[in-house]
């Protein structure tokens, strides 16, 4: 859950800085400039990744196992097994010999 909680709130980091640099982008064109190069548009979206504080974008961990264990009783969560999404496990998973 915990993993979940940490992929979520870096998912509203990206949603938020990829607005951000869209917004930027928009204006530039609206001055009468060129759009952003790949290049460009990518320096401006690591510069507002690293400026946004992790608290800004609210969800509270409280707040999401809350939601979470909603989830799970609706049936809507199942636990896949999957040891990629384990965050006790280290390295691939092991084959079994053949």
């Amino acid at each position: 859950m915990t993993d979940i909680h940490f992929e979520y709130k870096s998912a509203l980091h990206r949603a938020n800085a990829r607005d951000r640099v869209e917004k930027e982008e928009e204006k530039r064109i609206r001055e009468g400039k060129t759009a952003f190069t790949e290049e460009q548009y990518d320096e401006r979206l690591q510069y507002y990744l690293s400026r946004i504080p992790y608290k800004l974008l609210k969800m509270r961990y409280s707040s999401f196992t809350r939601y979470f264990g909603h989830l799970k009783r609706l049936g809507w969560v199942e636990p896949t097994g999957s040891p990629f999404l384990n965050h006790r496990s280290f390295g691939p998973p092991r084959t079994a010999p053949g």
